[in-house]
């Protein structure tokens, strides 16, 4: 959800001496077809975790990551440490309440491609997958070199960290030289 935010930032000039843009995995298209499904992605999260040690192993059991290390990695930065309830425990929940912004989702994603590919800035788009392309591979492949990575590149980073950068690849978009 947060490169659809870059994007919207940069489109609407809120972010002063931006030099480029790099968005991860997400086209507007595919995004709007996968809200239905992310109420239920969200519900079938933990709410809280009595530890760290117990998110990463909830992280690797239900396949969000399959790398412990790497698990351990990310999700220190989407947790917050907090006080529960009346017993006063240290818990772990998520740092930012998904949910609460569910009303703005579809608004996010509606023209995203076409506010990404008209931005005046150089842009990546980093894709897992040519299923996630849409309608917007009619416009890259005739504007756009496309590379393509060997394997899905959105969960490589937690799960194989450091090859992503050593085999070309899938998904990845520079501004055409011919």
């Amino acid at each position: 959800m947060g490169g659809a935010l870059a994007v919207w930032a940069a489109a609407t000039k809120q972010i002063p001496g931006l030099e480029g843009v790099v968005v991860i995995d997400v086209v507007g298209g595919t995004a709007l077809a996968a809200l239905p499904h992310m109420m239920g992605v969200l519900h079938s999260r933990p709410v809280m975790f009595q530890s760290l040690q117990a998110a990463v192993d909830w992280a690797v059991r239900s396949g969000m990551c399959k790398n412990r290390e790497m698990a351990g990695v990310s999700l220190v930065s989407q947790l917050v440490q907090s006080t529960a309830g009346d017993g006063g425990k240290d818990v772990w929940t998520w740092r930012t309440p998904l949910a609460a912004s569910r009303q703005y989702w579809e608004g996010w994603y509606t023209g995203l491609s076409d506010a990404f590919l008209a931005l005046p800035v150089p842009k990546v788009l980093l894709l897992a997958g040519t299923d996630r392309w849409g309608c917007m591979a009619l416009h890259l492949v005739s504007a756009y070199t496309l590379l393509h990575w060997l394997s899905h590149f959105h969960r490589r980073d937690n799960d194989q960290p450091g090859q992503h950068h050593q085999q070309p690849g899938h998904g990845c978009c520079a501004p055409s030289s011919t």
